[in-house]
């Protein structure tokens, strides 16, 4: 897939406010009219799967009965896939204005004015019509589009083969009172990260040679065992208990050198009863689990903390590196390499528990209820361990981090150096700052037009927000309940019709937490769902034609929903909306609306 877009916020609407061209140039013919403009992108991704499986399996009864009854499974497959991917930027072509071929300085902002009322100049422009040269700054320049800087999801490939192995047995003992289940897979992964070569035009290109790549082998083993004990005719205790080793994501990189993730491990256990009641007319289950994973691999603001590393250490080098610099650009790449690794995701524990319960009644020959009812506590753990470490960051609490940024009383963001730890990051960053007078972590501006005080400000930010968001079960409804009922007409001029309807409750979501760490809940949920349905033959027609329609959301609950409680260190318990309308929150979610789904099956 080729795909050229302007992405992000782009394009905006904007005014033209400048009266001349350039400072003292001649007069704007533009100036007054509003316009859109933007950055075009380019992304190119090109992936390929391919996949062969073999299975087999056997029944065993053998002839004396107290050996049971078994089933037997083996399964083999082999995987092969090639992924990679570049994401581009328009750009003068040749690095002009910066060592990174994609770097702000290099872009090219593409703008379009618009005549207002006149709706056909309404646009941000056509890709395929842009210039192939530019006049600028005395020169002329052809344009190109020039790949972000290497590895990663946005520019980068992987070639991976996996070989799954797999074997399963189920066994019926003691006249099928006893079941029990054994399974063990075994996945062995060659994960090929492929290389880079340079091109003056494009940047970092993907060298499609595997044999010029890293090699990367892992091997994941998942085992599994469970028991089923039917103690009485009406009476099962049942328990299962799992554990696995799992492969990483393809492409998903971590800090801190921006290599593949390591393996995740992960258990489960659930135990719990079965009945089964009148004949089969009432049956019941009730089930506690628990489940843990370590070292999960998730995106969230990872892009956020690679970006940021990527503009700082530009900002620094526009600083740092030239003639009567600290830096040539030769010693200043490897130190650049160093603290931009290319990443794309970060790792987490994952731990959860809970209670599920399920009624299921056959009230009549036609008239069946269900009814539903769980307790989940959930959240990850531990994120982003390792990226914290890169940086050096601090914890405050067993969750947020220490904010070693300030502002003083002239607005200017001040970084306290006793904040950070030693030999991370940001210690680096503070020791290229006292290289050079323009490079002050308080002034020197990245592309962003902040200082790389502010910048290091909103990494501590946005990982204090994802943290919390996370780790303090922000989001979570622990307690759901769920009703259906449907009846199925057997006689009269209704037969072959269903009607059923369901109603769905869940507890309020955790928005946040008071000064004294008391949960604060959000706002409960709550829908009822319909189910109409006709059954028939039709003649010269074998078999039944079933048609069904399902409204989700019958009656269009759709008020948004408070996600977010607005806090803030001089507001712990949150702000006051003027006026008396009560507090503030600062994220919601939107309901789904009222969803019909017709469906038409044929069985036959």
């Amino acid at each position: 897939a080729e795909v050229t877009l302007m992405n992000g916020n782009s394009p905006p609407m904007r005014g033209e406010a400048n009266l001349t061209l350039g400072i003292g140039g001649p007069p704007n013919p533009y100036a007054g009219r509003m316009y859109f403009d933007g950055t075009w992108t380019r992304d190119i991704h090109f992936g390929e799967t391919r996949e062969t499986r073999l299975s087999a399996s056997w029944s065993l009864e053998p002839r004396r009965a107290w050996l049971g009854r078994h089933r037997l499974a083996a399964a083999y497959s082999l995987g092969e896939v090639t992924d990679a991917r570049a994401n581009s930027w328009l750009v003068l072509a040749g690095r002009p204005y910066g060592t990174d071929p994609s770097g702000v300085n290099n872009r090219i902002i593409v703008r379009n004015y618009l005549t207002e009322g006149s709706y056909g100049t309404y646009r941000a422009g056509d890709w395929r019509r842009l210039p192939s040269s530019i006049n600028f700054d005395g020169r002329t320049f052809q344009t190109a589009y020039a790949n972000v800087a290497s590895g990663g999801a946005d520019n980068g490939g992987m070639m991976q083969r996996i070989g799954s192995s797999m074997a399963a047995a189920q066994s019926f003992l003691f006249s099928g009172r006893l079941v029990t289940t054994l399974g063990l897979r075994e996945d062995r992964v060659r994960n090929t990260q492929l290389a880079y070569f340079n091109d003056p035009v494009r940047g970092d290109v993907v060298d499609g040679d595997p044999a010029r790549g890293v090699v990367n082998r892992m091997l994941g083993r998942t085992r599994s065992a469970g028991v089923v004990w039917h103690a009485t005719s009406w009476l099962s205790v049942i328990a299962n208990r799992s554990s696995n080793v799992g492969v990483p994501p393809l492409a998903r990189t971590t800090f801190p050198e921006g290599n593949l993730a390591p393996l995740s491990k992960g258990r489960g256990l659930d135990y719990g009863i079965g009945l089964d009641l009148l004949e089969g007319r009432l049956s019941s289950r009730l089930v506690y689990f628990e489940g843990s994973e370590r070292g999960r691999v998730t995106a969230p603001v990872a892009n956020v903390l690679r970006d940021a590393n990527i503009r700082v250490m530009e900002a620094f080098g526009g600083a740092l590196v030239g003639t009567g610099l600290p830096f040539s650009a030769a010693q200043w790449d490897p130190v650049r390499k160093a603290y931009t690794p290319p990443v794309n995701a970060i790792s987490n524990d994952f731990d959860a528990r809970g209670l599920e319960a399920r009624i299921t009644a056959n009230l009549t020959r036609g008239w069946r209820l269900l009814a539903n009812y769980s307790y989940t506590d959930s959240g990850r753990v531990g994120l982003a361990g390792e990226a914290i470490n890169w940086y050096g960051f601090k914890q405050a609490d067993s969750v947020v981090l220490v904010q070693g940024v300030s502002q003083n009383a002239a607005g200017q963001y001040v970084v306290d150096p006793a904040a950070y730890l030693a030999g991370g990051a940001v210690a680096k960053w503070i020791e290229l700052s006292r290289l050079h007078p323009s490079a002050a972590l308080g002034t020197l501006t990245t592309s962003t037009g902040v200082p790389v005080a502010r910048e290091i400000f909103d990494l501590v930010d946005t990982l204090n927000a994802e943290k919390e968001a996370q780790q303090k079960r922000w989001g979570v409804r622990p307690h759901k309940v769920s009703l259906f009922s449907a009846y199925d007409f057997r006689e009269g001029r209704l037969a072959g019709f269903t009607a059923g309807a369901g109603w769905r409750w869940r507890s309020g979501n955790v928005i946040g937490e008071s000064s004294q760490g008391r949960e604060i809940r959000g706002s409960i949920i709550t829908a009822a769902d319909l189910l109409l349905g006709y059954s028939r033959r039709f003649a010269r027609l074998p078999g039944r034609v079933r048609f069904q329609l399902n409204v989700t959301n019958l009656l269009d609950r759709t008020d948004i929903i408070p996600a977010r409680f607005a806090t803030s260190a001089s507001a712990p318990d949150g702000f006051i909306l003027p006026g008396g309308r009560g507090v503030a929150y600062s994220r919601y979610d939107l309901v789904a609306p009222r969803e019909f789904r017709f469906t038409t099956t044929w069985s036959y």
